[in-house]
C-alpha cells in the first residue's frame, strides 16, 4: 500500500505497472492507482515517498492508544445507521426482502428477486434506493429487484415503484409461475430463440433455482464488504484512516468520523 499527499489531502492506493528492471533503480517507474479510481506515473523518488508516507502513517495509527475504541466507533456508527434505516420500512416491506417476485420489463413480467438495501454492496444500488426512500410515501417504499435475465452485473439492479411489480404469490395468479407456452414451444421443436427470449429463458432458469433455497441463501451475486469490514482489526487489511479518506472522497461518509 502507499499514500500521497496532494493539496494537503492524502491519498491511498498501491503500484501498478513496475518498471524496475533498469540497474539504474534512478530510472525505475510505476503506474500509482489510487482507491479514489485516479492514476499517476510515479518515478523512483516519488516511488519512495509514497511508501515511506504510508508506513509512517500506519506506524501512527496502529500505535495509537485510542485506535480500539475509534474501531468500534467505526463499526456502531455503520450498525446505528442500518439499524436506523430498516427500523423505518415496515414490517411487510422487510418480510418481501430476499423472496421471489415478477416486474414489469418492456411491458413483460420477468421473474426477480426482491433484495434489501443491505443485501446488496454498499455502493450505487444502494445510494439509489436510500435517495427513492428518502423521497417516497410510507405506504410506497422503494424496492430494489435483482433481474435474473440480466447478462452483466452492472444491469442486474433496478429501483422500482410499486406499480412495476407484483409478489410471487399475485405472479402465480397471473399464470406466470412457468415460462409461456409460445417460448417452451419453440423450445421443444428446437427453434431458435429470439435474444429476449433467451434472456426470459435464463430468467425462470434463474428463479427455478432460487425457488428451492432458504431466503438467505438466494442471492445470485457475492455481496462485497460493508466499508467497516475493510479495516485492519475488523475483518480487513486496510488502515482506519485509508477506509475514512476513500469514503470522503467519494463523498459517502456520513457520521462515521
Amino acid at each position: 500500500r502507499t499514500a500521497l499527499k496532494f493539496d494537503d489531502e492524502i491519498y491511498f492506493g498501491c503500484f501498478e505497472e513496475l518498471c524496475i528492471r533498469a540497474k539504474n533503480n534512478k530510472k525505475w517507474s510505476c503506474i500509482a492507482a489510487f482507491d479514489d479510481e485516479s492514476r499517476y506515473e510515479l518515478d523512483y523518488d516519488g516511488m519512495v515517498e509514497a511508501v515511506l508516507l504510508y508506513e509512517e502513517i500506519k506506524k501512527k495509527e496502529l500505535e495509537n492508544p485510542s485506535r480500539e475504541l475509534q474501531l468500534k466507533k467505526f463499526q456502531d456508527t455503520y450498525v446505528r445507521e442500518k439499524n436506523k434505516i430498516l427500523s423505518k420500512i415496515p414490517r411487510e416491506v422487510q418480510a418481501q426482502f430476499l423472496q421471489l417476485g415478477f416486474a414489469d420489463w418492456l411491458g413483460i413480467y420477468q421473474p426477480v428477486l426482491f433484495c434489501g438495501p443491505f443485501d446488496v454492496s454498499p455502493g450505487q444500488v444502494r445510494d439509489n434506493w436510500m435517495d427513492a426512500f428518502r423521497q417516497c410515501k410510507k405506504n410506497e417504499i422503494p424496492r430494489i429487484i435483482f433481474w435474473f435475465s440480466a447478462e452483466k452485473m452492472e444491469d442486474s439492479f433496478s429501483v422500482l415503484t410499486s406499480e412495476d411489480w407484483i409478489s410471487y404469490e399475485e405472479g402465480v395468479e397471473k399464470g406466470l409461475a412457468t415460462i409461456s407456452a409460445k417460448i417452451k414451444r419453440k423450445i421443444e421443436s428446437k427453434k431458435d430463440l429470439s435474444p429476449s427470449e433467451k434472456l426470459t429463458v435464463k430468467a425462470y432458469e434463474g428463479m427455478e433455482e432460487a425457488l428451492y433455497k432458504e431466503p438467505e441463501f438466494r442471492l445470485p451475486f457475492k455481496k462485497l464488504k460493508e466499508d467497516y469490514e475493510y479495516v485492519l482489526g475488523l475483518g480487513g487489511d486496510r488502515l482506519l484512516i485509508e477506509v475514512k479518506a476513500e469514503l470522503s472522497q467519494n463523498g459517502r461518509l456520513l457520521s462515521i468520523i
